[in-house]
């Protein structure tokens, strides 16, 4: 059906053509099917992060040691982090804040730990769920821009940048040199349902 589907994406509108409508992924598709903020801040996204932005990214919001995180930049390609390195560093932090006693003079390094633990699982889950790479190998670490301030994500779109993404990779699709079908395509499949379901059929059956 997503293939199907596919060959009725206009790139230049953003929406699907068919013989008796048209139909779009809206932000208020977004919102009601995955509950997640749809007003704030969008991304400044850029194709690829500079290799010593990515290191500076890493060292800051991650806590790791300069050079693992050239390694590992190096690894995935510039602007990228796999994503079984995040997990094992959400565990690594996570185990080391732990071991910290409640002395004052531990406070602030247990807090820090914390933090980069928190960054770390935040990038690693919506590396697994809404900006899902097929590969599930690695993601953007220009998506750490949005996690600078753990007090700040609700200020971000969520949602607006679900649907940037999926409009992107549903334009590259319909060229098969530039690559094939990816990304979050659980909530596209949920968007057909819905329409086909509620405002296709009823059409067909009247």
């Amino acid at each position: 059906m997503l293939a199907a589907l596919l060959e009725r994406w206009h790139e230049e509108t953003n929406n699907f053509h068919f013989s008796i409508r048209e139909m779009i992924v809206t932000l208020d598709d977004v919102m009601h099917l995955l509950h997640i903020p749809i007003v704030g801040k969008m991304i400044r996204h850029r194709d690829h992060t500079s290799h010593e932005y990515g290191v500076e990214l890493m060292t800051e919001l991650f806590g790791v040691d300069e050079d693992n995180a050239i390694q590992e930049i190096d690894k995935q390609w510039d602007g990228f982090i796999g994503i079984m390195f995040l997990k094992r560093l959400c565990e690594e932090q996570l185990s080391a804040a732990n071991q910290f006693e409640d002395a004052p003079r531990e406070e602030e390094e247990r807090h820090n730990r914390r933090q980069w633990c928190v960054r770390a699982f935040l990038i690693f889950l919506v590396g697994c769920t809404i900006l899902y790479d097929k590969r599930n190998k690695h993601i953007y670490l220009i998506w750490l821009d949005a996690k600078h301030d753990l007090n700040m994500i609700h200020e971000w779109s969520s949602g607006g940048i679900t649907v940037t993404n999926i409009f992107h990779y549903l334009s590259k699709a319909i060229d098969a040199s530039k690559g094939s079908l990816n990304r979050y395509l659980t909530l596209l499949e949920v968007v057909i349902y819905f329409v086909f379901m509620f405002v296709v059929y009823p059409i067909i059956i009247c």
